[in-house]
């Protein structure tokens, strides 16, 4: 699953947060051929996108605990957009990238960003982009 996003503030805090999300070490659940189930520890992959996004993929099966890092409640430095334009904006954008409005989720305590950092930047989610899933002999998360 991938979660695609704009960040703005100061470079500084941007490039840290940035820097936190990349060396985030996510759960992977792998099916093995022998029926058994095993779990392993995989990066999380931070990508550049199109029109100065973000794109940050990771394991569906944990997506409670990313979306709820991404989407703070009560937090307006990391939230929804906070201006019906900017909304206006962001579904264009979400349609011209063809990804879909972020599902519901559980709210969960999200990774650990430093506090400093995350108070100095605005991280707008535009949308989710789900695997395409296939049978592999490894595993079932794309290749990061």
């Amino acid at each position: 699953m991938h979660i695609v996003f704009i960040i703005r503030g100061q470079r500084r805090h941007v490039d840290e947060i940035l820097k936190w999300l990349e060396t985030r070490c996510l759960p992977q659940k792998i099916h093995m051929k022998s029926g058994k189930t095993k779990t392993i520890g995989i990066d999380g992959g931070l990508r550049y996108g199109f029109f100065g996004t973000y794109e940050f993929v990771f394991p569906e099966e944990i997506k409670d605990i990313v979306l709820s890092t991404f989407i703070k409640e009560g937090a307006p430095s990391m939230s929804k957009p906070y201006h019906k334009r900017m909304n206006t904006g962001i579904h264009w954008l979400r349609l011209a990238m063809k990804l879909k409005k972020i599902p519901e989720f559980k709210r969960e305590k999200g990774f650990f960003l430093p506090e400093w950092a995350v108070e100095n930047v605005h991280v707008i989610p535009i949308g989710v982009k789900y695997d395409e899933m296939g049978h592999f002999d490894y595993g079932s998360h794309e290749a990061l």
